[in-house]
């Protein structure tokens, strides 16, 4: 019916417009210069004279049909002229394809062939006329035939514009496959020869179509080259609804010799990956594959509504396998789904790998709802892989991507209450890793989003057990971070406010799961609470030393660094008492029992004496220090004063400068040191069966140095 309508408006209407308009133009003026100059009563006679039939031989003027030929040759050349510039210029832009269609085309041939037997007729008619014979019937077919040439020359024009149009010829390529296609389901052809001829047309006519669409990208003509996108997969699902009528040697890659292995698209392959094609029977669906593919990857961060065509081109060319129940189609496509996600994540266009996993996500519903749910599993583990992939090159955006497609597949596998689940959830809360580095946590906070977006449907459709487990996933968060996540998800609208291509918005949970979300944060923060304050407790426990282990030297370490011999110190060997041996007043020694294991407040504290008391000894040298300086000011003003003819006193002790004051405590500090390290040597004295140690001993010792220094 589509072609029909095209012949009458391209054909039948130009046509008959012009034939009309000089049909009427023509008997308007031949009725006025009849009425004007015409003789009366030889009307009839003027109008076969006019067609070429003279009743007087005489009176025969073969020289007004003369230049009929020359007409007729003109019109051919200019016909010819213009055809083969459009068709060079059509050639050059899309395809070389485009010379053959117009060569095979039937009303090019027909048009060219009135053009051409128009000019001979008219030649060879104007040669028979002669003194001896006037050819009448052939006067008058010259003229009808130069009449036509000239009025279809216009309709011809039409139909050469209509033709080269890009749309049309890729539909006419496409009618080509589809036909080849059937007269082999027809005549089940397993001549090797005539086959190959066959499938080499095929495939070179899926090859023009990608031709045109790589250099429409070229132009930046969009329209065109998702027709071409479009074009492939409608040739995939035509043939996918045949493809068990075809013989066996269709299936075959290579003839004799393989012919076909100089295909581009094969040509690298492997012996294995040839095999595997033939096993498949998939060397058509292979072939268009590998032609979006080459689309795709030529307009990576060009155009991108392409890239998100050929996504959803393929995602609809599984959804046909599905249903013809084709399970090799169904694995290549996404095989070449995940070729797509390569390509996208090395080129770094986050936008077409964003759209790119929105047809991944609605292939796994689809798949959950013809219940393939160990396809299912698998394209979870392709979501991670890609992912974590995207995540470990910077692109942590696409990571947030994959959780919320995962979010939602998650939702819908426990709506239908699919059998592997578990291992669909285990997957989920794997998706994030631990945050090693700071610059993470920011698209970690998306990912940590939708879990708990899932954790807030576990609980609104009373799955507590499920609840559980996300929260036990996402209890090591900081609090703060998960308030921040509430908040996001609480002042979400569903709407994103930029225009984007899923037009939805990560962050948006549905009214009737917003009493859930609340429960489950409830749960989540004390949770949070909780094993953050375990944390806490472990991180204490391991600063407490065990006796006899590492924790024993890094007290007495602790204890001669920061004490210096002070009053207090820590016995020698008292690991695990927790308790400070001190001096009473009167000199005697009070030793406590031992008890347990020292807290970290009690180390802490006793490292904050031990520092007080190192201060109040640096206050006191610097006090020396101050009164010596003092001192010897007035000693100098005093023997100023005896220069000027003072009376002589008695000699008295001469006061310290302030260097011999701190070379005085220099002396003492080297005692107090040397003390220290003669309580580590000494042996046991008389007061080791009453508990002191000859380390206490010394300790004391110095303790007086000290005081003394003081």
């Amino acid at each position: 019916m589509r072609d029909f309508q095209s012949l009458i408006r391209v054909w039948v209407v130009p046509f008959l417009a012009l034939g009309c308009a000089f049909v009427v133009l023509f008997v308007v003026f031949f009725l006025l210069d009849y009425a004007l100059y015409g003789e009366p009563g030889s009307f009839w006679a003027i109008v076969l004279e006019t067609l070429g039939w003279y009743e007087d031989k005489n009176s025969a003027s073969p020289a007004a049909i003369d230049p009929i030929p020359e007409v007729v040759a003109g019109v051919l050349g200019i016909a010819i002229t213009v055809v083969a510039i459009i068709v060079e210029l059509a050639a050059n832009r899309y395809t070389s394809r485009v010379v053959d269609l117009f060569v095979a085309d039937r009303t090019n041939l027909l048009v060219m062939g009135l053009f051409v037997v128009s000019c001979v007729f008219t030649l060879w008619v104007v040669k028979t006329d002669t003194a001896m014979f006037t050819p009448h019937l052939g006067f008058a077919m010259s003229l009808i035939l130069m009449t036509v040439s000239l009025l279809i020359l216009v309709p011809y024009f039409n139909h050469i514009f209509e033709f080269l149009d890009p749309k049309n010829i890729i539909a006419k390529i496409r009618n080509q496959i589809s036909y080849q296609i059937r007269r082999e389901v027809q005549t089940k052809e397993e001549d090797p020869e005539k086959l190959f001829i066959v499938k080499h047309e095929v495939a070179r006519a899926a090859e023009q179509i990608s031709d045109i669409a790589l250099n429409s990208i070229h132009q930046q003509d969009r329209t065109l080259a998702m027709d071409c996108v479009v074009t492939l997969k409608l040739v995939i699902n035509d043939y996918l609804e045949v493809k068990d009528d075809l013989p066996e040697a269709w299936f075959l890659v290579s003839r004799d010799g393989g012919d076909e292995r100089a295909d581009p698209d094969y040509v690298s392959l492997s012996e294995e990956g040839i095999r595997e094609i033939e096993t498949t029977h998939c060397w058509l669906e292979h072939k268009i594959f590998k032609q979006m593919h080459l689309v795709f990857g030529t307009s990576l961060n060009n155009l991108r509504d392409l890239n998100n065509l050929i996504g959803m081109s393929l995602r609809d060319v599984a959804f046909k396998a599905i249903e013809v129940e084709d399970r090799r189609v169904r694995w290549l496509a996404i095989k070449f789904f995940n070729t797509l996600f390569r390509t996208t994540i090395n080129n770094r266009d986050v936008r077409t790998a964003y759209n790119l996993f929105a047809q991944y996500r609605l292939l796994g519903e689809r798949l959950l709802e013809v219940n393939q749910l160990f396809i299912v599993e698998q394209i979870f583990n392709y979501f991670k892989y890609y992912g974590q992939l995207a995540d470990s090159m910077g692109i942590g955006f696409l990571l947030e991507t994959v959780a919320y497609d995962l979010y939602r597949l998650c939702r819908l596998a426990h709506e239908r209450e699919a059998r592997n689940f578990d291992a669909l959830l285990r997957i989920f809360l794997d998706v994030d890793r631990p945050p090693d580095l700071l610059e993470k946590e920011d698209h970690l906070l998306g990912v940590r989003k939708a879990q708990v977006m899932l954790g807030s449907y576990f609980v609104a459709t009373e799955n507590d057990e499920l609840a559980q487990r996300i929260i036990d996933d996402v209890r090591n968060e900081p609090l703060p971070r998960l308030r921040t996540i509430k908040a996001d998800i609480l002042r979400a609208e569903r709407n994103f406010w930029e225009i984007t291509d899923r037009g939805t918005n990560f962050d948006y949970l549905e009214p009737e799961y917003r009493l859930g979300f609340h429960q489950f944060f409830e749960r989540l923060e004390q949770a949070v609470i909780d094993y953050h304050r375990q944390r806490k407790a472990a991180r204490a426990a391991a600063l407490t030393s065990v006796p006899g282990g590492p924790g024993r030297g890094k007290r007495k370490r602790l204890s001669s660094s920061a004490g210096l011999g002070f009053k207090g110190d820590l016995k020698k060997g008292e690991a695990s008492s927790g308790e400070v041996k001190g001096v009473t007043p009167s000199g005697s020694k009070k030793t406590k029992e031992k008890t347990g294991p020292r807290t970290s407040e009690e180390v802490m504290a006793e490292v904050a004496r031990l520092r007080q008391r190192m201060d109040r000894g640096q206050s006191l040298s610097k006090e020396i220090d101050a009164a010596g300086k003092k001192k010897a000011a007035e000693t100098k003003k005093a023997d100023g004063a005896k220069a000027d003819g003072a009376a002589k006193t008695p000699a008295k002790k001469k006061p310290r400068t302030s260097e011999e004051v701190m070379a005085e405590v220099a002396r003492l500090r080297k005692r107090m040191q040397s003390g220290e390290r003669l309580s580590k040597d000494a042996p046991a004295k008389k007061g080791e069966g009453n508990g002191a140690s000859g380390d206490d001993a010394k300790k004391k010792g110095g303790d007086g140095d000290v005081s003394g220094a003081g």
